[in-house]
């Protein structure tokens, strides 16, 4: 009898282990079956669909109209018919902000008059490529100032390549010289070819014919690299741009709590760390923006989901060229092909 009770309690324990590895097996072959499906789904409902939170209030008209009847930003990137009898003067003074199509890093190219202003040189390689065919495209053969905002691959080593192609007249940057090997480099290689260097930081502002660029650069020692960026605000008569860098949640909160609002709200805002970081909500509703550009594809971080919420009209630098002109009272917002 016992011999038998222990048998039952062996067999028992074998058909209760079976039944696990069924169930195991069973859930193995449901699970992908489950993923495909939603991919299905995502196909089917259209795979550049944008899938928004619904907002507990309306959706704001973006950029109101002046009291010339347009808005501060018109935006032909997105309908290249918006305010089709709008045109600049004859003899505005134009500044541009060029993005090449780029991702995962940054360059942008800042043009008024015969003056040529490059924000980060984008990382080595295809990005350095890309950023010397949009020069070529725009028809754009110098850089005065190269200025950086902080010392990454992704916002430095594309210097040497697009040196071979334009001449650069002098990089500015906010950090030692030997705080990265990134930047040691771009040190060796600018004393090499003669590419005298200068530094900057907090408070600091540059004059770009009829705008200005003003530094904010505020930090706490211990903090990464990403948060100790050099934060800039483009002003161009009445119009106003704010380029927030690789400034993570830690920097994005002091921004918020210490710059002042009038400093801070702006027509446009080109996103945080190419899309991948949250953004601090404060600081988002201090911007207030009627445009952001993201330098990324759509899907490439936190800022697809969290700018869908918002509404609020978007560029990401992969889909094409950006160009932002302004005569210092509009702004037109287009794709370059």
């Amino acid at each position: 009898m016992v011999l038998l009770h222990i048998n039952n309690r062996k067999q028992n324990f074998s058909t209760g282990a079976c039944t696990g590895m069924d169930r195991r097996k069973q859930t193995s072959r449901i699970l992908p079956l489950l993923f495909f499906t939603a991919l299905l789904i995502l196909a089917v409902t259209g795979a550049g669909a944008v899938y928004v939170k619904p907002s507990p209030t309306p959706v704001p008209e973006w950029g109101l109209p002046l009291e010339d009847g347009y808005p501060a930003v018109i935006d032909r990137f997105h309908d290249p018919e918006a305010y089709p009898d709008f045109t600049f003067a004859d003899d505005a003074e134009l500044l541009e902000i060029i993005f090449p199509n780029v991702r995962d890093c940054d360059s942008t190219v800042i043009r008024t008059g015969n003056e040529v202003w490059m924000i980060d040189s984008a990382d080595k390689g295809v990005m350095a490529g890309r950023v010397i065919d949009t020069l070529k495209k725009f028809r754009i053969d110098k850089i005065d100032t190269l200025i950086i905002t902080h010392p990454h691959h992704d916002h430095m080593n594309g210097l040497k390549e697009i040196n071979d192609a334009v001449p650069v007249g002098r990089m500015l940057i906010c950090f030692p010289e030997d705080c990265t090997q990134h930047i040691i480099n771009a040190a060796v290689l600018c004393a090499e070819r003669g590419i005298p260097i200068e530094h900057y930081d907090h408070g600091d502002t540059f004059n770009i014919g009829n705008a200005s660029i003003e530094v904010w650069r505020q930090y706490e020692e211990k903090w990464t690299i990403n948060n100790q960026s050099a934060i800039y605000r483009l002003t161009c008569g009445e119009r106003s741009m704010l380029f927030l860098a690789d400034a993570e949640d830690k920097q994005q909160r002091l921004l918020a709590d210490t710059a002042a609002p009038e400093w801070l709200n702006c027509d446009i805002m080109r996103y945080p760390h190419h899309g991948k970081t949250a953004m601090a909500e404060k600081l988002y509703t201090a911007i207030n923006p009627y445009f952001v550009t993201v330098t990324n594809h759509a899907r490439g971080g936190e800022a697809w989901y969290y700018l869908g919420c918002k509404h609020v009209p978007t560029a990401y630098t992969v889909s094409a060229y950006i160009r932002l002109t302004t005569d210092g009272k509009h702004w037109i917002a287009e794709q370059v092909q």
